[in-house]
């Protein structure tokens, strides 16, 4: 009797080991429409079609019809993903991701992570842990906001602009670069400050900043930066957007808002689509702008969440909202949405 007593013992042992290893196991991969995580921070869209999407569950992807996830890879950021940023480096196809634990680079192919290293404030020149946004520019340098001021990283390198004080006590939270290598970053209060990598002095180079009392910007503080392929800069902050088309900083500035036909005044993302919209995403849904007419969306309409964090298109022209309750996809007039 003992020996069937233990021998059932085990059976139901090992039963429940393999559920809980079966459960680890589906942690790693989900498939068709099954959601993996609540919150989606930042998108990006690679060459091929997949999509990547920074979360509260990590770094996630979609390929043909099933999203992945990499929480068993070694040196991978763990922890919320912020920001995404793309780099086609001399060891192949990279993704640089910003979280709230550092910075991560992963090599890939296709959906599937083949390598990746971890960057903290104790094993690098990183000012601070906290990213809020990462850029690569077009002289392949990377650009951190951190919430202890700017860190950018070129080659082996690392760089730091602490020579603006009050940069130090007031975090980066967004970027944005230009084609000819200026980066702008914005501040949590300091409005915008424009950088270039010199290669002269082998160092960062300032330029004066935007902000309030020189500009037509609506707050100093800059939640999103999106650059355009004129090199047009467009601003989110919590007062609405700004648009500026000069390079001289007091010139040319339009200021959009609720009042114009935005659905809110705080914006969290910009981008341009295929057909010359520019989107604008909010804290309450939203908008596009052809130059002249608005359009508006909210969870009324289709959206999964009103809170859009990123905004990416893909080579269909399809617009993809990352927000504080999964992804929407839209195509102009019918909405797909993933959540958990």
């Amino acid at each position: 009797m003992r020996k069937i007593v233990l021998a059932f013992t085990l059976l139901i042992y090992t039963l429940l080991l393999s559920l809980l290893l079966y459960g680890c196991e589906r942690e790693k991969s989900v498939s068709g429409d099954e959601f993996p995580a609540s919150r989606v921070k930042a998108l990006f869209i690679d060459e091929s079609g997949v999509v990547w999407a920074g979360t509260d569950a990590g770094i996630i992807s979609y390929w043909e019809g099933k999203w992945t996830t990499y929480k068993d890879v070694n040196k991978l950021p763990s922890g919320e993903v912020t920001d995404i940023a793309f780099q086609l480096s001399n060891f192949g196809k990279e993704i640089w991701l910003g979280t709230y634990n550092g910075a991560g680079v992963v090599g890939y192919e296709k959906d599937a992570v083949t390598s990746a290293t971890f960057y903290t404030k104790d094993s690098s020149a990183l000012l601070d842990n906290r990213i809020n946004a990462v850029l690569v520019d077009a002289q392949d340098a990377r650009w951190f906001a951190t919430s202890g001021g700017l860190s950018i990283f070129r080659g082996s390198n690392w760089y730091s602009e602490t020579d603006w004080d009050d940069l130090i006590g007031n975090p980066v939270i967004s970027l944005g670069g230009k084609s000819d290598g200026w980066v702008f970053a914005g501040t949590n209060g300091l409005g915008v400050g424009r950088f270039m990598y010199d290669e002269t002095i082998d160092g960062i180079t300032g330029a004066s900043y935007y902000n309030t009392d020189w500009t037509a910007l609506p707050s100093d503080t800059i939640l999103c930066v999106y650059v355009d392929e004129n090199g047009h800069q467009w601003f989110g902050t919590p007062k609405g957007a700004a648009h500026h088309t000069a390079w001289e900083t007091k010139l040319d500035w339009e200021v959009y808002s609720v009042d114009d036909g935005l659905i809110h005044n705080r914006v969290q993302a910009i981008t341009g689509d295929n057909d010359n919209l520019v989107w604008f995403g909010t804290e309450q849904g939203v908008s596009s702008f052809d130059g002249e007419q608005w359009k508006s969306y909210t969870a009324a309409d289709g959206l999964v969440h009103p809170s859009v964090n990123d905004i990416a298109v893909d080579a269909a022209g399809m617009l993809w909202f990352a927000t504080d309750g999964g992804i929407s996809i839209f195509d102009g007039t019918t909405w797909k949405n993933f959540s958990r």
